[in-house]
């Protein structure tokens, strides 16, 4: 999905007479989403697992079909490799899954905590199936 923003600048080398000497320029920029996958909105108790076998409890924030976007007490650090456990809660589908996962974003502190985008690296097809089709709101 592209949007496009258009802003006016003034450009300090194209001088005119009128508007002290400077004639407004028109810039055009496009605004790319850089998410591959779609998202869904999705509220599931989430248990972390880092390298050091500390655990972390949170709550994911939306799904795609290639990770997740979790709501942790603490920020986690870029690349780090976790185990996800998430319990699925949805329509008549109720199940624990685990995954092994890649930290691929993390926002700034909110009044909630972090939001930690994770990338599913390594997980059973059952898993990815789920997660495909609800993101794809095929379910």
């Amino acid at each position: 999905m592209e949007k496009q923003i258009v802003e006016q600048v003034h450009d300090e080398t194209e001088q005119s007479p009128d508007n002290n000497g400077l004639e407004p320029v028109e810039h055009v920029f496009v605004e790319r989403d850089r998410r591959k996958f779609p998202r869904r909105a999705a509220r599931f108790s989430t248990s972390i697992t880092l390298a050091n076998k500390e655990r972390l409890s949170g709550r994911t924030r939306d799904v795609s079909e290639r990770g997740v976007s979790v709501l942790l007490p603490v920020n986690l650090k870029p690349e780090s490799l976790v185990i996800i456990e998430l319990l699925i809660s949805y329509r008549d589908i109720h199940k624990r899954v685990k995954f092994l996962g890649i930290v691929k974003h993390r926002s700034s502190v909110s009044v909630d905590g972090y939001t930690v985008g994770i990338q599913i690296k390594d997980a059973p097809e059952a898993v990815t199936t789920f997660f495909s089709a609800f993101a794809n709101k095929e379910l």
